[in-house]
Parts: C-alpha cells; structure tokens; sequence
C-alpha cells in the first residue's frame, strides 16, 4: 500500500494557514478521505494535559513519554520538541489515513514534499506546487491539487530503494523522501538528464580505507 501524500502550507503569521486547513479537513472529510493534521508552532510550550491527572502525574515524575488511550479516543505526549517528521511517522503507524496536511515548515521538511503557499510569501520554498491568496483561498483549487496528488501517489512504487553493497538498507520514511527529493533536485540542474520524475539510479564506485585509518 502506497503511503498517504504529505503536504506543507506555509506562510506568515495571520496569512490563513490554520482556517485553510480547516477548511480542507471539514471538505476532504465530507468527501470521505481520513484525514490528519500537524500543527508546528513557534510557542515555548504546548499544555494538553490537565494538572493532576494520571498522565500529568507521570510526566511529572519523569517520564520520558506518556501515552493514554480509552475507548475513543488516545494521544502521546513526549516533553521535548521534535521535528514534524517524527509526528508524520507516528501518524502513518496509525495506518489508515489518506493525507497527512502540515501546518508550518521546519528545516526538516523534504525539500521534494508537496507545498503550498499561503499569503504573501517573499520567497518559495522547494516544492512549492501551488500558492494561494491567504483566508479566503480558492478552496477548489487546493482540494484538485491534493486530489491529483493522491492518485499520482497512489501509482507510485511505495518505496526508494537503497542497496549498500548489493543489500537493501531499511529506511524510515523522512529518508526516503529526504534522499528522493536531493536526488531529484540535482538532476533536475542537469542539462540533458531526462526530466527528474523518470527513474534514477545512482551507482557510488567502492572505496578503500580512509588515510590514516
């Protein structure tokens, strides 16, 4: 099963960011994708517990996660920042979502992942496939993209592969993407290489030992 699209809506602080994205759960949903959402924010700190609880209580004592889950609903919390790449794995380990939507963009975005531009950006990040006006985006517009990315996704091999001396090297997500989309974007400043959508292999010759080693 090929992985759900990942797809970052950047943009400055009141651009519309948040009520985009609102507004593409609330359609994508009606129209029966699963949809999941993750939020980056420049605050200090996020306080979704509540002061006494049990999962307040372990956190408290030093937990280095804490997750709780009931009859509806779960939710893990880790007291440390960390990259929106690890929150998109956490989520594909759910299994059974459509598209993951990012709201923010950190240093750790693949520079090949799908973006969209919200408001007045100054300059575009890589990837860039699609840039709206800000609150009151054409929302018909956002959701053909996502629908065309999905069924491009959906032909696609599921995964990059990478052999090291003739054995295939596991790799997370983040790297498959992080490696296709470095890979791409050089070849795509190539003259006469093709275009960067084709297949690409790239052969590295054995090497000896370092000097001194």
């Amino acid at each position: 099963m090929a992985r759900a699209p990942v797809v970052y809506f950047y943009g400055p602080s009141g651009s519309g960011k948040t009520r985009l994205v609102e507004r593409l759960v609330a359609e994508l949903s009606m129209r029966g994708w699963k949809v999941a959402t993750v939020k980056r924010t420049a605050h200090e700190s996020l306080d979704v517990d509540t002061e006494g609880k049990d999962t307040w209580r372990h956190a408290k004592a030093g937990a280095s996660a804490v997750a709780a889950t009931s009859r509806t609903n779960s939710f893990l919390m880790v007291p440390r920042g960390l990259p929106s790449s690890a929150l998109v794995e956490a989520i594909e380990a759910t299994g059974g979502v459509d598209i993951i939507l990012v709201e923010g963009l950190g240093d750790d975005a693949p520079p090949a992942a799908a973006k969209v531009a919200v408001g007045e950006v100054k300059e575009r990040a890589s990837g860039t496939v699609l840039a709206v006006s800000g609150k009151e985006a054409d929302l018909d517009s956002v959701v053909e993209m996502l629908e065309r990315l999905r069924a491009t996704r959906a032909g696609r091999p599921e995964a990059v592969e990478l052999l090291v001396g003739g054995r295939a090297v596991p790799m997370k997500p983040f790297v498959q993407d992080f490696l296709e989309g470095t890979l791409r974007g050089a070849v795509s400043s190539l003259e006469d290489a093709g275009t960067p959508q084709d297949e690409v292999v790239l052969r590295l010759p054995p090497r000896g030992p370092a000097k001194g080693s």
